[in-house]
């Protein structure tokens, strides 16, 4: 994160960097809600810290992150998976719960799921995750890679103007 490097330029790894930054904060809470509100690059971030999973992401959502949970024959949350690929649950046996919302700051322990905060934010998520990135059967932004793929030839092709003389092509 070049702006960590800027305030912290000694540290030689962001995680070394984040843990500098927080030492001004009485809680891990307050120091990644302000992470949040100061940071305005691409990021999402996992932290585990004192048996307490944080989860968040950049306001704008340029990247995909995504819950995925795990329920008894209750029907009872018994297991939390966390990825950027929604694919991955189904490897795993897990179910897609939602996406982190952009500006999010949710809080996963024994407890539960809490989100802590959510920041306003403008929905930009990145081109090139659905074309290139995703793989083709995960979602991103409730849209379906292969899908957003499709759809964006379909429209490529009805603007293409090229006509073809069926009497020269050689096939």
């Amino acid at each position: 994160i070049p702006l960590l490097e800027k305030l912290f330029p000694n540290c030689k790894t962001d995680a070394l960097a984040f843990s500098k930054f927080c030492t001004n904060y009485s809680t891990i809470e307050r120091c990644l809600i302000d992470f949040i509100t100061k940071f305005h690059g691409v990021y999402c971030f996992v932290l585990l810290y004192k048996k307490e999973l944080y989860i968040f992401k950049d306001r704008h959502g340029v990247r995909p992150l995504a819950l995925g949970i795990k329920c008894n024959d209750n029907n009872n949350i018994t297991s939390f998976c966390v990825s950027s690929e929604t694919v991955t649950f189904n490897i795993l046996n897990y179910k897609y719960f939602r996406d982190i919302i952009p500006g999010e700051l949710t809080k996963i322990n024994k407890n539960g799921m809490n989100k802590l905060y959510q920041v306003t934010n403008n929905s930009l998520p990145c081109l090139f995750e659905y074309i290139y990135f995703l793989n083709p059967n995960s979602t991103f932004d409730n849209i379906k890679a292969e899908n957003f793929r499709n759809n964006i030839g379909i429209l490529l092709a009805k603007n293409e103007s090229i006509h073809f003389d069926y009497d020269d092509t050689i096939v």
